[in-house]
């Protein structure tokens, strides 16, 4: 188990440095990403709005904003890497 967590960060810390050698801007997400229950969910940094982006019955993992703030890559069930825009759609495995 640990070494698919392992295998799974390492995947999605490569493609966020492959998205900031595309060209990082510096810019500070205006999100956080979370899981709960499951499920991954975007919230504004105010936390004035929460919203939902994902709601299968597969548990997703370890969210993390792109650093161009542009998508959201996670986990999916025990081996798949997932990404996603900050809407929820456009999910890519």
């Amino acid at each position: 188990m640990f070494t698919r967590f392992v295998a799974l960060a390492l995947a999605a810390l490569g493609l966020l440095w492959a998205t900031a050698a595309a060209g990082d801007d510096g810019q500070v997400p205006e999100s956080l990403v979370f899981v709960r229950g499951g499920n991954v969910f975007r919230m504004f940094i105010d936390g004035s709005e929460t919203v939902q982006l994902t709601a299968t019955k597969v548990k997703e993992t370890s969210p993390a904003v792109s650093p161009d703030s542009l998508r959201i890559a996670f986990g999916r069930g025990n081996d798949e890497l997932w990404t996603m825009d900050l809407r929820g759609s456009d999910q890519i495995a």
